[in-house]
Order: structure tokens, then sequence, then C-alpha cells
């Protein structure tokens, strides 16, 4: 099975929610990176490896 890595933008409850929801349950995810405005949420949401920004615009593309 290959991967899919995925970008989140928000790191509110829905955000939050997603992230979890995207390590604990499907298989082949890796959340490579969380954006939030507040950067130390996006840090507190990510998951490990996962790379926090508070700049949605930098998130890497999901071919690289």
């Amino acid at each position: 099975m290959s991967t899919v890595r995925i970008g989140v933008v928000g790191a509110g409850v829905m955000g939050a929610d997603h992230v979890n929801t995207l390590h604990r349950c499907v298989s082949g995810a890796e959340v490579v990176s969380v954006a939030d405005v507040d950067e130390e949420r996006a840090a507190a949401v990510g998951t490990v490896g996962a790379r926090p920004t508070g700049d949605a615009d930098s998130t890497p593309p999901t071919g690289t």
C-alpha cells in the first residue's frame, strides 16, 4: 500500500479531529503538515513528524 501525505489547514476542534482520525484510523495516511494562524496550536495538534506552520501557503504539495 502506498502512503498518502496530507496537510491539514486549521487546528481548531475540527482540524484536530481530522488529524487524530487520519493518524489513528486511515491506513496509509501520513499527516505531514498542520497549518493554523496560531502556530503553537498547530504544533500541539500535529502528529509526530508533522510540520507545524502559521502559513497555509507553505504546506508542501502532496506530490513532493
